[in-house]
């Protein structure tokens, strides 16, 4: 029987593999901040103001698109749920169908 008492966290991996990051891509950052005087940063603000943008974007339309068409989801689900209910003949006339 297996001691549980000894088994590893669950969450030992992932603080491990967040550490690990922070460890390699912190100085990594720094050092790339530190060669390119700067530079890097503005690449980095354009990045950032793309995801702002996508988020504001998904906050206006996708979220109220999403919300809009719910109920003809559940009314799609609703009926492909009664069609799968139907007993439908498995052999032909031709013998069993093959896919």
């Amino acid at each position: 029987m297996p001691d549980i008492g000894n088994a590893p966290s669950p969450h030992r991996g992932t603080f491990l593999a967040i550490m690990l990051g922070m460890l390699i891509g912190v100085p990594a950052f720094l050092f790339m901040i530190v060669i390119t005087y700067g530079a890097i940063l503005i690449p980095m603000v354009g990045f950032l103001l793309i995801g702002a943008l996508a988020t504001v974007h998904y906050l206006l339309w996708g979220r109220s698109m999403s919300n809009a068409v719910a109920a003809e989801r559940e009314e799609e689900a609703e009926d492909e749920a009664e069609a799968d209910g139907e007993d439908w003949p498995l052999d032909g006339p031709h013998g069993p169908r093959r896919y």
